[in-house]
């Protein structure tokens, strides 16, 4: 999720559309309209709501079937709990 959260930070800032290519299914940040900012410690520093969503997420799912089950099932934890 951070690489994805970055990125829709980037395309906010920078007035870009915003395309997100997920390669695992074990957070919604892929469609969520909130980037989760982290101190280089790796603490948590504060989130970044935006006025929308992701312009589009592009999702192939040959790779997210080979990706481990696990990621699977905590994504469906989270996306439960969203």
């Amino acid at each position: 999720g951070k690489t994805l959260d970055t990125a829709k930070a980037i395309g906010y800032y920078q007035k870009l559309p915003v395309v997100v290519i997920p390669t695992i299914a074990s957070t919604d940040a892929p469609t969520s309209a909130l980037s989760v900012i982290y101190t280089e410690a790796g603490e948590f520093e504060e989130y970044l709501i935006y006025p929308k969503n992701p312009d589009m997420v592009v999702m192939d799912t040959a790779i997210i079937a080979k990706a481990p089950v696990r990621l699977l099932v905590s994504g469906m934890g989270d996306a439960l709990s969203t």
